[in-house]
């Protein structure tokens, strides 16, 4: 026995079509007003330092279920005396076109209230380089550290 396809009316049609673009519109919105968040955070309370490159791996799988690849960034910066440990995924082969490696400078601007919330300007390279043997480190996480041993 073959099944026969199932017709679906002009009306389910509609009902479908209006209603994936309404989902697909409220995902929209949360990216665009995620965004805006963070560019207020950066505007209201920050403060500029420079963040230095620690590790980077290019072509990284992303996880997940599709074969997409990324370039991961492993950085530092110092606030008062503390050395605070951030990671910034890229796209694929940016690591490679911003000529990137171990121990480069970048400026990197920062929120006050989260230091997550952060922008790094990849084209402005500074000379000069820190040793944060002397400093306390702070990781992101326990993953992280044991990532940066490696």
């Amino acid at each position: 026995m073959i099944k026969k396809k199932k017709k679906y009316t002009s009306k389910q049609k509609l009902v479908y079509v209006i209603s994936t673009l309404v989902i697909m519109s409220f995902f929209f919105y949360l990216d665009f007003y995620f965004k805006e968040k963070k560019k207020e955070k950066i505007n209201n309370g920050s403060f500029e330092t420079f963040a230095v490159i620690e590790k980077v791996k290019s072509n990284v799988r992303k996880s997940g279920r599709y074969n997409s690849r990324k370039d991961v960034v492993y950085f530092y910066f110092i606030r008062n005396d503390t050395v605070f440990h951030r990671i910034e995924n890229k796209q694929n082969h940016f690591i490679k076109k911003n000529d990137i490696s171990l121990g480069n400078s970048f400026r990197i601007k920062i929120a006050s209230t989260d230091y997550d919330v952060f922008e790094i300007d990849f084209n402005d390279k500074m000379k000069e380089s820190i040793d944060i043997k002397s400093f306390i480190n702070v990781y992101e996480s326990e993953r992280h550290e044991k990532i940066l041993a490696k």
